[in-house]
């Protein structure tokens, strides 16, 4: 998901706030394409959703435990500046931040010339954004994407106190025992939840087998397989009356739910919003941002949780 970073519009309170973040196909984007079909924002989807990116986990993972410091991506090339700025955040004055800003990037989005200026950090090492922010951050934040059916919606970050849920809401939690997510030592396993990712990818196994049950699903309706460029399943779109499946993540302590938003929705069609990561290796599985769509994910690097529940990520309070 590629994402403008509007600093200047801050909701801000003692011990946490929020940032807005405008997707590159909203109205409100400098970059705003215009009124566009469905499928012409599938397409656009996929464009960002490369091999490249489960190789660049897999060679990071790989070089992980190296005390050298490597910055590598396969395939992209970039001239790197690193600063440090006074953040200005309305209500706030976050001095000196290291920030990190690219002005010379090949990265395989299809804009040209390539408008994008680097990635947001928001890891557990030092120089990372959530880090540098310090108490006002509480190395906590949390997100909801919402559908991308609408050019107005935005997500917003919360760091803090705010990266919380609603009242009232059922909360999964996922409590990451020691080792959980190691790496194995051919350099592969583990799982990333990824929002920049729009589609999931599987190990080719475990793919195969997702796509045939829901093949055999949309068989049972009398919807046969139909042919999309740039999707490897895709149907006619079903009726008022014919439910999608419900798919589900099964992790150590919760279930992560998806209906409707395991599809890109298309005009005529709609497509499973899966990949196979074929034999590039490395991790096992990447949760992409379209599953994640109207879940609030809550990442506390302090207590190493990940915790995600339903709510209506359209609404901004």
């Amino acid at each position: 998901m590629v994402l403008l970073l509007l600093l200047q519009l801050v909701i801000s309170k003692s011990n946490g706030f929020t940032l807005k973040l405008i997707h590159r196909d909203s109205i409100e984007s400098p970059l705003y394409p215009g009124n566009l079909t469905l499928e012409e924002r599938a397409t656009r989807l996929l464009h960002i959703q490369t091999d490249a990116r489960i190789k660049y986990y897999a060679k990071k993972i790989a070089i992980a435990a190296s005390a050298k410091l490597q910055n590598m991506r396969p395939g992209n090339k970039h001239l790197a500046i690193l600063a440090r700025i006074d953040l200005h955040l309305r209500l706030i004055m976050v001095p000196l931040i290291i920030f990190g800003c690219g002005t010379n990037q090949e990265m395989r989005f299809e804009t040209t010339p390539n408008k994008i200026n680097g990635i947001l950090g928001m890891g557990s090492g030092p120089h990372s954004l959530i880090s540098q922010l310090g108490y006002r951050a509480q190395k906590r934040f949390s997100y909801c994407i919402p559908s991308r059916q609408n050019d107005n919606d935005n997500i917003y970050l919360r760091f803090g106190q705010e990266a919380a849920f609603r009242h009232g809401q059922q909360v999964h939690h996922l409590h990451f025992p020691p080792g959980y997510f190691d790496i194995r030592h051919d350099g592969s396993g583990g799982c990333v939840i990824d929002s920049g990712s729009p589609l999931t990818s599987l190990p080719q196994g475990a793919y195969i087998w997702l796509k045939n049950v829901v093949t055999q699903y949309f068989a049972q309706m009398q919807l046969p397989t139909k042919q999309k460029p740039h999707f490897d399943l895709c149907f006619p779109v079903p009726g008022p009356h014919q439910p999608f499946p419900l798919i589900t993540f099964h992790f150590a302590n919760a279930d992560l739910q998806v209906g409707t938003t395991a599809f890109v929705g298309m005009d005529d069609a709609i497509c499973l919003a899966f990949r196979s990561s074929g034999e590039l290796g490395g991790i096992s599985a990447i949760i992409g941002g379209l599953v994640q769509s109207y879940y609030r994910f809550v990442f506390n690097l302090a207590t190493s949780t990940v915790s995600f529940a339903i709510e209506d990520c359209r609404r901004t309070s």
